[in-house]
């Protein structure tokens, strides 16, 4: 199918796992499995994928418990907005505060994660002294793995093979 769209046969797995296949569970080792897999799957597809420079993306995560000792300061930091601090805000306290525990049941507001995530990696790039570093930090281990899952939660084509998802789903529609 891609071949026949014109793609070069060995770019079409790199291009699925970077454009096309997204995860959440809410389990580390399921997520670490599924790296492992589409490792696998990806090189039996196209062996020479790890002698490219590129460092090769999964976009399949963890459901974080959100971590509400995000600091003020690093919020601040992060965004200037009084705005999009409040969402921030929000988006930790009501829609991850028991990630784990509602799994693919939770929602997402439609708030622009993209432009978190990009600001994030921006950041990133940029030098910092030592007081900016550490407020990065922060934010990479208690901010940015929530907005990576409620991005993923905004996207309209989500498929879930939770059972209990399933269930409940059942549940409501009768």
């Amino acid at each position: 199918m891609y071949v026949e769209a014109g793609y070069v046969k060995r770019d079409i797995p790199e291009l699925i796992l970077r454009h096309n296949l997204y995860g959440l569970d809410i389990d580390r080792r399921s997520t670490q499995i599924a790296h492992i897999t589409l490792w696998m799957k990806a090189l039996e597809k196209s062996p020479r994928i790890l002698r490219r420079g590129e460092r090769l993306v999964f976009h399949v995560f963890e459901i974080p418990d959100c971590d509400l000792s995000l600091s003020e300061e690093a919020i601040d930091f992060f965004v200037k907005d009084d705005e999009e601090k409040l969402q921030i805000k929000l988006q930790q306290q009501f829609f991850f505060e028991n990630g784990k525990q509602f799994g693919s049941l939770l929602t997402s507001s439609h708030y622009n994660y993209k432009k978190w995530l990009d600001r994030f990696q921006t950041e990133k790039g940029k030098e910092h002294d030592l007081y900016e570093s550490s407020l990065l930090l922060e934010l990479e281990a208690k901010l940015i793995p929530t907005i990576q899952a409620a991005f993923l939660l905004s996207q309209k084509n989500i498929i879930s093979w939770s059972p209990i998802h399933l269930i409940i789903t059942n549940i409501i529609r009768f």
